[in-house]
């Protein structure tokens, strides 16, 4: 692990000093292209003008006051710009800081660009000095054209460095980079050790906090942007664990259990007052539960499946009928792809739980959020609920998963109305029974074909009264 991090931290570093040793070629090829171009610039370079005198004579005419001032100049310049360039950054991280998360300062701290620019400046202004104490000693004799040249040409270079380290610091601004620098913290290894910590230790350790407290900034000031790319964020970071690492169960369920957790927590700060929130928690616990689905991983599914039945109800009580089409789509994604890869929590023979177990615990979640649905403001809602029902009963029956198809149907008919309620559910449900009812012949499956054909029975007297 630490190797690892060695590594990365290094090919960032070689990254950012290779960023910055192409713009010194480039600034060279520009500069060899002026001198060859304009031939007195040139003559000056090949020391032509010069060369007839020395040292001696050169410092009588007074040649090298003039060089001594515009390398004074320079020196001075270049203190008077790194200066005021880190005292802005310095305040740049400390407005981060108190906006977001004192845990910013260390991605501004273990920036590169800052420290490769800092040197850039000290080496350019000790070697100005240097060369200010021994020009016109006649020490480095006809070179000293070209050692002061190199002198203004480092400058050029120094001040030139300056795009790349602003731009680079704007981009580190930016809540989503910020975010993305943050999540790169987050490991498996790093998750599962706050496990053992104590609080305290937790809040100093936690590598997801900090992106929390900066989503819950942007909720408080309504920022819509850094909510949804904070979410994405969180998402992209936590499939791409599942996908690359082994979790033992008892990892596993530590995992999760610290990753929703903390989703969880934005979702409660902002569910009243931000309908994208809750949209981009749905969404970003959806796509987790998948993949956790696709990798078989039964305990984070079971855990994500749970808080979106939570989700669903709170959403149900503000009568907010898009989020609950919205989570229904979501768990119908989960159903479905835990019924494919047939996720379990372990061997039947191991435990006794059945092979179905986790999909039946994604429909159950279903069946609930259908028998709460009873405002009539919901009723799209609803029928997106019943249509999650039926695709994953139908996926459940082709793969014989008995008991989650039993519950997927039993939701169905538990929500026939009333002669008086909606015609819309009734025609639904009958034709997802139907449909059903066909798929299941010769399955023998508890008389769940006579409760279909009862329940169809009744949809058809309430249509002819």
């Amino acid at each position: 692990m630490k190797l690892d991090k060695f590594k990365k931290i290094l090919f960032m570093w070689l990254t950012r000093i290779g960023h910055y040793f192409i713009t010194l070629v480039l600034l060279a090829i520009f500069v060899v292209f002026i001198l060859l171009l304009i031939p007195d610039i040139h003559n000056l370079w090949t020391n032509d003008i010069y060369s007839q005198y020395n040292t001696t004579q050169l410092n009588d005419m007074g040649f090298f006051d003039n060089e001594r001032y515009l390398l004074s100049a320079l020196i001075q310049s270049l203190a008077a710009t790194i200066a005021l360039v880190i005292t802005l950054s310095l305040v740049a991280v400390q407005l981060a800081a108190q906006s977001y998360s004192p845990r910013v300062i260390d991605v501004y701290k273990r920036n590169p660009d800052m420290w490769i620019l800092l040197c850039i400046y000290i080496i350019t202004i000790f070697y100005g000095l240097g060369l200010t104490k021994i020009i016109g000693l006649g020490i480095l004799g006809n070179y000293m054209e070209g050692a002061i040249f190199v002198a203004y040409f480092m400058g050029f270079f120094a001040f030139v460095c300056l795009v790349p380290y602003m731009l680079k610091t704007l981009d580190l601004l930016k809540p989503s980079c910020l975010m993305g620098i943050l999540a790169d913290e987050i490991t498996k290894e790093n998750v599962i050790a706050l496990a053992d910590f104590s609080s305290n230790n937790k809040k100093q350790n936690d590598k997801i906090q900090p992106i929390v407290e900066v989503i819950n900034f942007a909720l408080d000031r309504n920022d819509t942007e850094t909510v949804l790319n904070g979410f994405m964020i969180i998402q992209k970071r936590t499939t791409s664990i599942l996908e690359d690492s082994f979790f033992e169960k008892k990892e596993e369920d530590k995992f999760s259990k610290y990753i929703i957790y903390h989703i969880m927590s934005i979702w409660i700060r902002g569910a009243e007052k931000n309908t994208d929130s809750t949209l981009a928690t749905i969404d970003c616990l959806g796509k987790i539960a998948i993949k956790a689905a696709t990798k078989k991983y039964a305990i984070t599914v079971l855990r994500v499946s749970k808080s979106l039945q939570d989700i669903g109800t709170k959403s149900i009580e503000l009568n907010n009928g898009f989020e609950v089409e919205f989570l229904a789509g979501a768990l119908k994604a989960i159903g479905t792809k835990a019924i494919e890869k047939e996720t379990r929590v372990c061997s039947i023979k191991e435990t006794g739980i059945r092979d179905d177990f986790i999909s039946e615990k994604v429909v159950e979640n279903l069946r609930l959020l259908a028998q709460k649905s009873i405002n009539p403001n919901l009723l799209i809602a609803k029928l997106e609920i019943l249509n999650s029902l039926h695709m994953i009963a139908i996926k459940a029956t082709e793969k014989s998963f008995k008991y989650t198809a039993t519950v997927a149907i039993k939701g169905l008919i538990e929500s026939v109305p009333a002669k008086d309620e909606s015609n819309d559910i009734a025609q639904s449900i009958k034709e997802s029974l139907n449909e059903l009812r066909d798929k299941i012949k010769g399955k023998e499956w508890d008389n769940l074909e006579t409760e279909i054909s009862t329940a169809l029975n009744k949809i058809k007297e309430s249509e002819t009264k």
